[in-house]
């Protein structure tokens, strides 16, 4: 299907079974797919959701899964200047439109290249209106109840085939993710006006340190736009661009180096390399289970540079957050997602555990608790403890993050007295060591949890303290592989999930009928009931046949009489000849 590029602003195609949003013509296109419902109940209860990202990524996850849902989603695509020459394109395969039809969903595509969004060039057209790319991305969204907008595009990182010819390629592909970003930027602002609902930013944990993205620092492509002086006004960073119109709160979702292929993607494929003798599973069906924690808890940043997180959980939790499907009452809330070790996908009772969790971190971060995870049950308290007293603990010591402390306090050892586990920090204070800090880890039948405490006292070190410990953060986020690795090793159980209580259906009422059944079987009101015989069918009460069934029934042998005896016949004694009247 070929796509319609417009000039005043977007078109809708008629349904197909395959969408192909080219981006040759490098200005809009708009195309649409799904069912055509004209029921108005239905329409009030579907929600709108509106989906920024370039091509493939969390982007196509968002929009497609949330369309299966059946929601009206809008996906703007912006896609690379450079992408002209490929013909990249964004397809969805009958099998995918069918899904959404099915849902009663429907999805729209529209988009635009980076030139069209950030270059002066075309701000103004020939008539001398304002750009007509930024003004149609408004027009086109409309108003919508909630707003998605993320950076991913599918890769994880510049590939190295572009590392390896230098640093000019290398600083040419850094260019090109900043313009990208940038016109992420240009049309959230102009998407996010007749947003009323919950905005969403999905952003890398490491985005601070890549753009900047702060409010009291502009980001590279603010200095480059000022200094070339190219394209609109880019705002500073991605939660400032979303944060106009009347909903100024803007929540944020973070996620570490990601994995995964959309399903919708024809290169899903769950095996690596194909089916085998001995499959293999890719990550994105081994890593299912996550952990979602506050981004900047008080033991500092969850999220260190290594941490995975699967795209197709990613995307799941982006959806249940912009749709106010999980309990969520901090509007500007910043999480972050983690996936660890799990075939099983979380359920919908588990979604809201796990927000439920983050609630009970806000609350509890005045009393010094950093980490908290439930557990199903514990078989051995004593076994879990020693386990984490002598392996984990000692192991996590050890590593280059903590034991390369070399100013400050660190962590040098640990304290094990029943089911606490104590983690002591200390500081050389002229010539002698002083405990300043200790983190407490308590093992319970329900779960671990894990307090700050303070120091020695008198040494000067009784308060707690209010910032963090150095490598507090790399306990916390140890702490949390230590509960899966529990659960894995049978040392803990798996929470059980708890269910909603089903609705018990009203009894049928029975109408009574005013005509008489001809033969009505009276019941029998004798105490005790009827009994049962043989001859009874299987209901206790129930009327007996009229006959025995022939079915099944044996055919009665009819035994043949036994042969006379020659002394109870004389006539056939006399009739037989004498053998002696011959002689």
């Amino acid at each position: 299907m070929s796509l319609l590029p417009v000039t005043d602003g977007f078109v809708v195609s008629s349904t197909t079974s395959t969408i192909s949003a080219s981006s040759n013509f490098g200005l809009r296109m708009s195309a649409t797919a799904g069912g055509n419902n004209n029921n108005n109940n239905d329409s009030m209860n579907k929600k709108s959701l509106v989906v920024i990202s370039p091509p493939g990524g969390l982007g196509e996850v968002t929009a497609v899964d949330s369309a299966k849902c059946g929601n009206m989603v809008k996906w703007f695509v912006i896609s690379s200047s450079e992408s002209k020459r490929k013909k990249s394109s964004v397809t969805l395969s009958a099998r995918v439109l069918q899904d959404i039809e099915n849902a009663g969903g429907k999805i729209e595509l529209a988009g635009s290249d980076v030139d069209a969004l950030i270059n002066a060039d075309n701000n103004n057209n020939n008539d001398g209106d304002t750009n007509t790319a930024v003004r149609a991305v408004s027009q086109w969204c409309g108003s919508a109840d909630a707003l998605i907008c993320t950076y991913d595009d599918g890769i994880n990182s510049i590939p190295a085939s572009l590392s390896e010819f230098g640093s000019k390629t290398e600083d040419l592909a850094m260019l090109q993710q900043t313009n990208m970003r940038n016109a992420i930027k240009v049309a959230a602002r102009e998407a996010s006006t007749n947003v009323n609902g919950v905005k969403l930013a999905v952003l890398p944990a490491d985005v601070d340190n890549i753009n900047a993205d702060d409010e009291d620092n502009e980001d590279n492509g603010g200095i480059l736009s000022s200094i070339f002086k190219r394209g609109n006004d880019i705002p500073a960073t991605l939660s400032s661009a979303m944060a106009t119109g009347s909903q100024k709160k803007v929540t944020t979702l973070r996620h570490g180096v990601l994995f995964g292929t959309p399903q919708s993607s024809p290169d899903a494929s769950p095996f690596i390399g194909g089916p085998r003798i001995d499959p293999v599973l890719r990550d994105e069906h081994t890593m299912r289970s996550l952990r979602i924690d506050l981004s900047n808890s008080v033991s500092g940043k969850m999220m260190e540079s290594g941490t995975k997180s699967n795209r197709l959980s990613v995307g799941e939790a982006a959806i249940l957050m912009a749709l106010k499907s999980v309990p969520i009452s901090y509007d500007e809330m910043d999480v972050c997602l983690t996936s660890l070790r799990g075939i099983e996908s979380l359920t919908k009772e588990e979604w809201d555990d796990e927000f439920k969790r983050i609630e009970e971190t806000l609350s509890s971060t005045s009393s010094g608790q950093l980490f908290k995870a439930s557990f199903g049950g514990v078989p051995s308290l004593e076994r879990l403890t020693k386990w984490l007293a002598t392996k984990w603990a000692p192991a996590v010591l050890r590593t280059y993050e903590l034991a390369g402390i070399r100013v400050g306090a660190r962590p040098v050892f640990v304290n094990s007295e029943g089911n606490t586990i104590e983690i002591v920090w200390q500081e050389l204070v002229g010539m002698s060591s002083e405990t300043v800090g200790r983190l407490i880890i308590e093992v319970k039948e329900d779960g671990i949890t894990a307090s700050r405490a303070a120091g020695d006292a008198a040494s000067g070190f009784g308060t707690m303290s209010r910032k963090p410990l150095p490598g507090e953060d790399v306990l916390v986020r140890r702490l949390s592989d230590a509960s899966s690795q529990a659960i894995e090793k049978g040392l803990a159980n798996k929470p059980a999930v708890t269910k909603k209580p089903k609705k018990e259906a009203a009894p049928t009422r029975v109408v009574a009928s005013t005509v008489a059944a001809s033969g009505a079987v009276v019941p029998d009101t004798t105490e005790g009931g009827p009994k049962a015989t043989l001859k009874t069918g299987p209901r206790a009460a129930g009327a007996r046949r009229s006959s025995q069934r022939t079915r099944g029934k044996r055919k009665e042998r009819v035994t043949p009489p036994p042969p006379a005896k020659e002394e109870d016949n004389p006539s056939s004694a006399a009739a037989a000849p004498d053998s002696d009247a011959f002689q």
